[in-house]
């Protein structure tokens, strides 16, 4: 097989190996999520680049990184929740941003390419230990 960089953590117990990073793991695979419109969130690695933005809220595209089909995600850029994702967007200039967002849908009525980002998890692909988690 091909050889695969990962990222390491030495913590007290122990190395850790994020196996999720290399795997664009998420809660459900994606088709699932945009077949079953949960209103629970999932949590997703994605690609996310600026949509359009107004009203003290943003839209971003947001895509898997291997499988087929895009959303579009709001979120509130005055809510502090939202902070260490605004920052990761603009280190990026809001152009193809590797993220792990909480994503759900509003709703039965909301339209099906529509979805409401609920939370924003570690830096990049990444989730370190507890001091680096979002909201």
């Amino acid at each position: 097989a091909a050889p695969v960089n990962v990222v390491v953590e030495e913590t007290d117990s122990g190395f850790l190996v994020d196996w999720e990073s290399s795997v664009q793991y998420s809660e459900i695979g994606w088709r699932e999520f945009m077949a079953t419109r949960p209103v629970q969130p999932k949590v997703f690695r994605v690609i996310a680049s600026k949509a359009k933005s107004g009203d003290g809220s943003a839209v971003l595209s947001l895509k898997h990184p291997q499988e087929e089909g895009e959303v579009i995600g709001r979120f509130d850029l005055r809510d502090p929740r939202f902070r260490s994702l605004v920052e990761q967007l603009d280190l990026c200039k809001w152009k193809d941003v590797p993220v792990i967002l909480r994503l759900c849908y509003p709703g039965p009525a909301a339209e099906p390419d529509e979805v409401q980002i609920a939370g924003v998890e570690g830096k990049g692909w990444l989730i370190l230990g507890d001091g680096t988690r979002g909201s």
